[in-house]
């Protein structure tokens, strides 16, 4: 597809579809993060914040926090509840930790 199809056939809601896309998923974060990993792993003391170093990390780690499910919500549910009443097993208590 060429630039001129793009004008003449992307809509306004498609072309901001992609803008929000690329703002929840910067282009190269994934190299961003398999350099990361491996910075953090050639690290002996304490490993560095790989999100200082790179701004697409921060984007994703803030996009994966505020679509984080809080775990009071699961202590609420239904599997909550389904594994909390099983017989026989370990009580999972570690689950229900804050």
């Amino acid at each position: 597809m060429t630039v001129s199809d793009l004008v003449n056939k992307l809509t306004v809601e498609e072309f901001m579809g992609w803008v929000d896309f690329f703002n929840r998923r910067p282009p190269g974060w994934r190299d961003d993060y398999r350099a990361g990993v491996l910075i953090q792993g050639m690290s002996l003391n304490k490993p560095p914040d790989i999100t200082k170093i790179f701004p697409s990390l921060k984007v994703l780690e803030k996009e994966h926090s505020r679509n984080a499910t809080p775990m009071r919500n699961f202590k609420d549910s239904a599997l909550a509840s389904f594994i909390m009443s099983a017989k026989g097993g370990a009580a999972p208590n570690h689950l229900f930790q804050e």
